[in-house]
């Protein structure tokens, strides 16, 4: 629609200026032969026509760059989407890494718990298999405890 428009104003512009060109003429008191007329408007709509032939260049070059201006508009909003995407991802794998954390503290604890529940085996068992003979079965591994010390160690 712009183009039209454009053409519009551009042949009215031309047919103002041939009207001017004839009204000059008649005031001035000369009087042009109808082949000067012809020509003249031969010269015009050559003119006119070159107009028209750049307008629709023009028009062509504004509808390629429109093109790539959505084009770069939606390369721009594909970029944009991978970015959030990304960024989506990420605090995805900070969740999973927060929840590592969290079981690497449990089992942290746990160990922990086991740890010293060896070492307080190891203590019983150890003094009562230095001081009391009475209990070195349980160092030897022969009651249910002292199994599990021994699976333990």
């Amino acid at each position: 629609m712009h183009g039209k428009s454009m053409r519009v104003t551009i042949a009215l512009g031309v047919a103002s200026m041939m009207l001017l060109a004839v009204v000059l003429h008649a005031q001035t008191g000369y009087a042009q032969s109808s082949d000067a007329i012809a020509a003249r408007r031969a010269e015009l709509e050559a003119q006119l026509s070159k107009l028209e032939s750049l307008i629709a260049t023009q028009q062509t070059l504004l509808q390629e760059k429109q093109g790539k201006r959505t084009s770069l508009e939606r390369d721009l909003d594909i970029i944009d989407a991978e970015i959030r995407k990304a960024k989506l991802a990420i605090q995805a794998q900070e969740l999973v890494i927060r929840n590592l954390e969290q079981d690497i503290v449990s089992k942290e604890a746990t160990i922990q718990e086991l740890t010293d529940k060896i070492d307080r085996t190891r203590v019983i068992g150890w003094s009562c298999a230095t001081n009391c003979r009475a209990r070195r079965p349980l160092a030897r591994g022969n009651s249910v405890l002292g199994k599990i010390v021994l699976r333990i160690l």
